[in-house]
C-alpha cells in the first residue's frame, strides 16, 4: 500500500462523516502537500472497486464515501446535507415478503431534517 493511499484510507476511517473526495483531498494535504486530487480520486476509485469503502450517489451532489461496508441505509438532511447512515435489518425481509422475491441489493436514502437542524429552527 503506497504512502498516499495509507493517508487517504486512514483519513477515512477517522472521519465522522461521510466525506467527499475534495474533504479528503484537502485532509490529506495537510500531511502530504504534494498530493494531488487525481491521486485522491483514482484512490477512492480503487477502494470502492475492491469494496473496502463505498462510494454513495446523492442526485446533485458530489460523490460521498463511507468506510462502513456492510449493507445498510442513509438519512440525508435536506438543509445541511449531513449523511447518517441508518440500520434497518427487517427492511429487507419485509419487501421480499411482500413482492415475493430475492432481494440482491438495494439502497434507500431517506430524504429528512436533521435534529441539529429542526433544534435551530426551534
Amino acid at each position: 500500500m503506497t504512502k498516499q493511499q495509507q493517508i487517504i484510507r486512514r483519513l477515512l476511517e477517522q472521519s465522522e462523516t461521510h466525506p467527499t473526495a475534495e474533504e479528503l483531498y484537502w485532509e490529506a494535504k495537510k500531511e502530504m502537500p504534494n498530493i494531488s486530487m487525481g491521486t485522491v480520486y483514482r484512490n477512492l476509485g480503487q477502494m470502492a472497486e475492491e469494496g473496502s469503502i463505498v462510494r454513495l450517489h446523492f442526485p446533485g451532489q458530489p460523490d460521498h464515501y463511507d468506510k462502513t461496508i456492510h449493507p445498510h441505509d442513509h438519512a440525508i438532511c435536506v438543509k445541511c446535507g449531513a449523511i447518517s447512515d441508518v440500520e434497518l435489518s427487517s427492511l429487507k425481509s419485509m419487501i421480499e415478503d411482500t413482492l415475493s422475491v430475492d432481494i440482491l441489493s438495494y439502497e434507500l436514502n431517506i430524504q429528512c431534517v436533521c435534529n441539529a437542524c429542526q433544534s435551530k429552527a426551534s
